[in-house]
This record gives C-alpha cells, sequence and structure tokens, in this order.
C-alpha cells in the first residue's frame, strides 16, 4: 500500500497523462539532477531558438531547487513546493505537510526530478485535470516536460519515468504539485 501512496503524489503531479516519457535524461552520477554535460564545449552545443534556451534554465532551475529542498527535512519540501506551485493552484504549508506526512513521508525523504530539456514541448491547451483545481486552464506559457523521478525515505526507493506540466508566468516556472488526495 505505501508503495501507492507514494506515487500518488507524482502521477497527480504528472498531470494525469497516460503517456509516459521513454526518453528521459539519466540521473548523474553525482546524484544532483543536471541537465548541462560535463566538458561540453561550446563547438558540441546544438543552436537552439531564441527564448528556448531561456526556457531550459528556468525548468532546470526549478527542480534543482526542489532536489536542493530535498536535503534539509520534509518541511524544507513541501515550503519548496508552495512557493513554487503556480500562483493559481495554491495550497497552504499546512495542507502540503499534513498531506506528505499521510503518504508516510518522513524527514528522510530525499527526491529528485531530471527533466528532459530537449523534449519540452507546448501545451497551451492543458488544463489540472483533477482535485479541487479541476479544469484550471493556468495563466501564462504551459509545457509537458518528460522527467525521470528518483524517491527514497526510510526503507522506501523507487524510481520512474512521467510527464508533468511547467508553466512559465512573467518570467518565472511554476508547476503542479497537489497537496490532496
Amino acid at each position: 500500500m505505501r508503495r501507492a501512496a507514494v506515487v500518488l503524489p507524482l502521477l497527480l503531479l504528472a498531470g494525469c497523462t497516460s503517456t509516459v516519457a521513454g526518453t528521459a535524461s539519466p540521473a548523474p552520477t553525482t546524484g544532483a539532477p543536471s541537465s548541462s554535460s560535463a566538458g561540453a564545449t561550446a563547438s558540441s552545443t546544438p543552436e537552439v531558438p531564441e527564448g528556448l534556451a531561456e526556457l531550459r534554465d528556468q525548468v532546470d532551475d526549478l527542480y534543482l531547487g526542489l532536489f536542493a529542498s530535498s536535503g534539509a527535512s520534509l518541511q524544507s519540501v513541501v515550503d519548496y513546493y508552495v512557493a513554487h506551485n503556480h500562483p493559481q493552484f495554491a495550497y497552504t504549508g499546512a495542507e502540503c505537510l499534513t498531506f506528505f506526512q499521510g503518504l508516510g513521508y518522513t524527514d528522510a525523504y530525499q527526491l529528485s526530478y531530471t527533466p528532459d530539456l530537449e523534449e519540452i514541448a507546448p501545451d497551451p491547451d492543458w488544463q489540472v485535470p483533477d482535485g479541487r483545481y479541476a479544469g484550471l486552464a493556468p495563466d501564462g506559457d504551459t509545457y509537458l516536460v518528460p522527467v525521470e523521478v528518483r524517491e527514497t525515505d526510510t526503507g522506501y526507493d523507487a524510481g520512474f519515468e512521467a510527464d508533468v506540466h511547467v508553466t512559465v508566468l512573467d518570467g518565472e516556472a511554476y508547476f503542479f504539485q497537489p497537496c490532496e488526495q
């Protein structure tokens, strides 16, 4: 039962998409998610359209911050989620902490999302599929992002791939982490 409960928030975060990305970047060997390759040179980096490099940086920064927050405490993860959820997708810190504790997460909880920055795709018609914000079409530019997820906690270690949604609004990238069952 715990395995299903732990995967639930991530499936909800994935926006209940039925497809699973098969091309997510592998997690780096250092344990910290990253989108850049060590030793890459300017000549080996493909040229990207204007604005795409900034989008990739915003998405990467969003998930690097999430990874960093999970090293301190469950409250730290909750605080990061609350601060980086889309402004129209608002949950309180108390709601999120109660939700995650109810799933069995502890202060040992660690997670990383490694976004496949090459596969980011616009998804302008996306709406929140369920929960109290069902039907919300968020303000901003919404993108579908394949991610590789790794979660660990006391006695638990899981990894999987999912498609998640990120919206850029006023130059900031936000995700959609529900704090309800």
